[in-house]
C-alpha cells in the first residue's frame, strides 16, 4: 500500500503506477532462493478525505500466489478504478 498526493484520481493512478513499476526487484533470501517482486498493477484505489494524515490509514494487505498468471482476474483496468474511484 501507498499513499499518493496528486491533485486528481486520475494523477494518483498515474503516480502509483510509476512506484509500482520502479519498485520491482530481484534478490535472495536468507536460505539463498531467488526472489522476485512484480508489479502486476493497482488492485484499489481509496480517495482520503484532506484532514486525514498519511499515519491513518489502514487497509488489508495480502501475499498473492501466482499473481502475473491471475493478473487479468486480480487488477482491475485503470478505467475502472478511476470510475470506482471518483464515484465514492
Amino acid at each position: 500500500m501507498i499513499i499518493v498526493h496528486a491533485k486528481n484520481a486520475f494523477f494518483a493512478l498515474k503516480k502509483a503506477n510509476k512506484y509500482g513499476k520502479q519498485a520491482e526487484f530481484t534478490a535472495d533470501n536468507y536460505a539463498g532462493k531467488v526472489y522476485s517482486f512484480e508489479f502486476i498493477g493497482i488492485t484499489d484505489m481509496l480517495y482520503l478525505y484532506k484532514g486525514f494524515g498519511d499515519e491513518m490509514v489502514w487497509y488489508d494487505m495480502m501475499m498473492k500466489i501466482e499473481p502475473m498468471e491471475r493478473k487479468e482476474k486480480l487488477v482491475l483496468s485503470d478505467e475502472d478504478l478511476l470510475k470506482k474511484t471518483c464515484a465514492q
